[in-house]
């Protein structure tokens, strides 16, 4: 299929999420800027950087400039990169915001950025199948009317950002469609089946959860009532994850439930800690003076470095924590104690506890520690089993919303008897006489299971369609007789060369670095087979 014209707004909704994620702070040292304004703007100096060699994209520590996204995971394989000779040593995965004007320009941005600093020209798209023609577009002449255009189509959801990238530098950017079409098609006729009923199914869902709740005001003890609306509160984003957290904390320090097995729930209450008793303007103070002091006693080259890290800094090629570490590290090298910067050490230790927490692990943590909370404040079976089918239909929301993530469909697939229609009626049935409560069913009501097994098929679907983006994910291929490097970029594309192919041997690291842009729906699943097949990302 034409790939462009295949990507239909229908599976565009499927999935939005932001587009590729970090987590940073920004700290600016005024006197360093001051040098570096001097130098010219960091758009201009950008573009006269020359391409860096890919082999110095290193998941572990990679960052973006922040204006670009946010990285939300990396990983970096334990061992040497595959030689299967189709398969990626590292995959960067950006995640779609599906017809969202805004997200397709930055991920434009970003396709650019990747492209002028790490030369990485192969773009993997979801909803597509193999080369993508854009004849049509890049066929006008003028590059300015072109990019109005194509900008236009951007703009009516019909074009990607990374389209739009291959449309105006169709020299530097090859685009690749990773779909099998049947299971595209598959996936799509499913979901469009599924919005057909998705009125009704609505509709008696806000009946249950309706019931559920007005027996929890019943059935629940005061504390664990107000636990359930707090959390519900966080959940619909009445409460911010730090409010939310220290609440957390706070309720399992009142049940003797012990944090410290969570190490990043650790590192987040101590961080908290470091927050609180920081003066951030005298900090920043501080900062200045050691700044100033260091300044009068570096030679000019370790004057340059330092001004160099901040420049990383501004860039997001740096942590704030790596900064701050160097920081000290190179007052303690000309014997400057920090005795008098306390407030600096204060701020310092607060990033460094801050930064060491993974922040995707965290959540599961969060959500281990909430159960453990729960099972402290049950005083009976029935609270329990009313907690648990509320859960349950949360997800069965979730489900179909097309929201659930990895670990929730696995719930899913372990307990799908408990999502059965008869374990609410069942339960309410026997329930609500009790508490004066007068529930009517609707006579559609168990309809929610069939079309419940519907939309099962369509994540079975799915997690194929993930399996063949990796099978299908294009890679650049080394050329025989130019530097390796990509010595003609964009140019020449096809199973890497190497010697598990009989090939030529290339560099594990140079050559296998490629793009996939999916929607977030996506994420979990791809980055548990990026883990099992070795990919770094």
């Amino acid at each position: 299929m034409s790939a462009w014209l295949s990507r239909h707004k229908v599976i565009k909704r499927i999935a939005s999420v932001t587009a590729l994620f970090a987590f940073i702070t920004n700290v600016v040292l005024s006197d360093a800027w001051a040098a570096i304004d001097k130098a010219g703007a960091p758009h201009e100096r950008m573009s006269s950087y020359s391409p860096a060699p890919s082999a110095l994209l290193d998941p572990g520590t990679f960052t973006i400039p922040a204006h670009l996204g946010e990285i939300k995971e990396t990983w970096r394989a334990p061992s040497t990169p595959s030689t299967i000779h189709h398969r990626p040593s590292t995959v960067v995965h950006i995640q779609d915001a599906h017809c969202n004007y805004a997200a397709q320009h930055k991920i434009a941005d970003i396709i650019e950025y990747f492209n002028k600093e790490y030369d990485i020209s192969t773009v993997n798209l979801e909803g597509g199948k193999g080369d993508y023609d854009l004849s049509v577009f890049t066929g006008i002449a003028d590059k300015k009317i072109r990019e109005e255009v194509s900008d236009y189509f951007v703009k009516e959801g019909l074009v990607s950002g990374a389209e739009y990238t291959a449309i105006n530098s169709p020299d530097n950017i090859r685009l690749w469609g990773v779909e099998d079409a049947g299971l595209y098609l598959e996936n799509l006729n499913i979901y469009r089946e599924s919005l057909k009923g998705k009125g009704e199914i609505d509709k008696q869902l806000r009946s249950l959860r309706h019931t559920l709740n007005n027996l929890k005001r019943h059935i629940y003890s005061k504390e664990l009532l107000e636990f359930d609306v707090e959390r519900a509160q966080y959940t619909a984003g009445g409460i911010d994850f730090k409010d939310y957290a220290v609440y957390l904390m706070d309720k399992a320090e009142r049940k003797t439930i012990d944090i410290k097995e969570y190490r990043n729930i650790e590192l987040l209450r101590r961080s908290l800690e470091y927050e609180k008793r920081i003066d951030f303007k005298k900090a920043n103070l501080e900062r200045d003076l050691l700044i100033d002091r260091l300044r009068k006693i570096l030679s000019n080259v370790e004057m340059e470095e330092l001004v160099l890290k901040t420049v990383q800094l501004k860039q997001k090629r740096i942590s704030p924590r790596d900064f701050y570490a160097y920081l000290v590290k190179k007052a303690e090298g000309v014997n400057i104690g920090l005795e008098d910067y306390l407030e600096l050490q204060k701020y310092t230790a607060y990033i460094s506890a801050y930064s060491e927490a993974d922040k995707s692990t965290l959540m599961k943590e969060i959500r281990d520690l909430e159960n453990k909370i729960k099972e402290a404040l049950y005083e009976n079976a029935r609270q329990k089993e009313l907690d648990r089918l509320s859960g349950n239909l949360a997800l069965t929301q979730d489900l179909f919303n097309v929201g659930l993530n990895r670990d929730d469909y696995r719930y899913y697939k372990e307990h799908e008897d408990e999502f059965a229609v008869y374990n609410y009626i069942s339960f309410i049935n026997r329930e609500a006489p009790l508490h004066g409560i007068t529930v009517e069913f609707d006579a559609g009501i168990r309809e929610l299971d069939t079309h419940r097994e519907k939309m099962v098929s369509f994540y079975e679907c799915s997690f194929k369609r993930d399996e063949a983006f990796l099978k299908n994910m294009k890679v650049p291929r080394k050329q025989s007789g130019l530097h390796p490097l990509f010595a003609a970029r964009g140019r020449s594309y096809g199973p890497v060369v190497g010697a598990a192919s009989g090939g030529e041997p290339v560099s594990p690291h140079s050559l296998r670095i490629t793009i996939l842009i999916t929607g977030g729906f996506h994420t979990e699943n791809l980055c548990e087979l990026f883990r099992e097949k070795g990919i770094s990302y």
